[in-house]
């Protein structure tokens, strides 16, 4: 079940290719899941009719919707494509939105401190930190500290409720709000430190997180909203890899802090913010056929960019001429997915068993080729050595080495991150 989290009123017009405007009323409506529907009620006019018309040849029709809220605040749309129409003593139109919303104005202005809150969809943790309010004490939030700016993740006010109807019912609900502070000029840069620690999070968790709206505060008054089109899943509880209701040592927090700069560092040269997007992503699937080969296809993804990143920086070159000699051999075949993937591990020490990378190899094989599983195998055994794996592979890379994670390979038994013996 998706909640309603933001619903606004106004009056504008739909701007299009083919008609310079159609005035309209118009109703928004933020759903916890991201997605952004829009309601224009349009006089039966001719320039109204031409959308329903230019509907009825085939291709989508995109508009653009521009306007003025109730209570003054500007409202800007600037992509969305049309779903349903109805008919009536006038023209409905139900839009929904591909870009993010923009209410209200921001006037930048040099060195000025704004307070940016983020709802976030999904974010389930225990809090580490006390707040009082209403005569209450709530262990509800914990602040990390990222790039020099300070983020505080706190719950919901009705958050236990939220996750009980998560829990039972599943969908997307924006549990948790992220707020930070930082100068006009540098929002821009903030909000990239934000999105990384989300990414992080999403790692951290097992659950794909992700901004739902914004809300930038001047002097304490609202300035300007964002409704932004995310990318959510509905909620399921999954295996995480860092325990996120360990509130006395406060794991999360230290994973974030401990993480962001190697993270930032390889995020690019090695595609870290894809791997873990379909590592998370594999981890909200239903069939454990495609759960295999997602998060198979992540760990393809991280060889792929290291062959790039490795290349360009000169640190595999002499090596890629042995390789490359090895590779061509007398067959002319080329090297296979686990010895070159061997290089990458024992470049950055992870700790593995050579049959962790054979088993993963010929089970993706099988799927890829057969789109079954191997028989006489346990997959779902399987599937958890495969995230077991991953997990080492990413908390090693993102120098976590030292530090305690869950190994879903043996019950999500606390165990420390040990680096490989040289």
């Amino acid at each position: 079940m998706t909640g309603i989290v933001r619903t606004y009123s106004g009056k504008g017009t739909i701007r299009t290719h083919f008609c310079p405007g159609v005035p309209c009323s118009f109703d928004i409506v933020l759903h916890g899941d991201g997605e952004i529907d829009v309601r224009c009620e349009c006089p039966h006019t001719p320039d109204a009719l031409k959308i329903l018309q230019e509907d009825r040849k085939g291709p989508l029709v995109y508009v653009a919707i521009f306007g003025t809220l109730l209570d003054g605040r500007q409202v800007k749309i600037r992509k969305a494509y049309l779903g349903n129409t109805t008919l009536s003593t006038g023209l409905t139109y139900d839009f929904s939105s591909t870009s993010r919303v923009e209410i209200g104005v921001l006037r930048r202005i040099p060195g000025q401190s704004i307070e940016i809150h983020c709802g976030l969809a999904n974010l389930v943790f225990a809090g580490c930190q006390v707040s009082q309010m209403d005569n209450t004490v709530a262990r509800d939030y914990f602040d990390s500290v990222l790039d020099g700016y300070t983020f505080r993740f706190k719950h919901m006010r009705d958050y236990d409720q939220i996750f009980k109807d998560l829990e039972s019912n599943g969908g997307a609900s924006v549990t948790t709000e992220i707020v930070f502070s930082c100068p006009t000029d540098n929002l821009s840069k903030a909000e990239v430190v934000m999105h990384d620690a989300l990414t992080l999070l999403s790692f951290a968790t097992g659950v794909w997180i992700g901004p739902v709206y914004e809300e930038i505060y001047v002097d304490g008054k609202l300035a300007m909203s964002k409704l932004l089109r995310s990318k959510i899943f509905s909620y399921r509880p999954t295996d995480h890899v860092i325990d996120i209701d360990n509130f006395s040592k406060c794991d999360v927090k230290e994973f974030l802090e401990a993480t962001y700069l190697p993270f930032k560092r390889y995020k690019k040269s090695l595609g870290l913010g894809g791997v873990i997007e379909y590592y998370a992503h594999a981890k909200q699937l239903n069939y454990l056929t495609t759960k295999f080969l997602i998060a198979s296809v992540a760990l393809e993804c991280l060889h792929s960019y290291a062959r790039q990143h490795f290349g360009q920086t000169g640190e595999w070159r002499r090596q890629n001429r042995f390789w490359c000699f090895i590779s061509r051999g007398l067959l002319g075949r080329k090297v296979s997915f686990p010895r070159q993937f061997v290089r990458l591990l024992r470049h950055f020490n992870v700790k593995y068993e050579a049959e962790e990378l054979t088993r993963l190899y010929k089970i993706r094989n099988k799927i890829v080729h057969e789109g079954v599983l191997p028989a006489k195998i346990d997959g779902l055994n399987e599937y958890r050595r495969l995230i077991n794996f991953t997990d080492r592979i990413l908390l090693t890379i993102l120098g976590y080495e030292g530090k305690q994670f869950l190994n879903c390979a043996r019950s999500y038994a606390r165990e420390t991150l040990v680096l490989a013996s040289n």
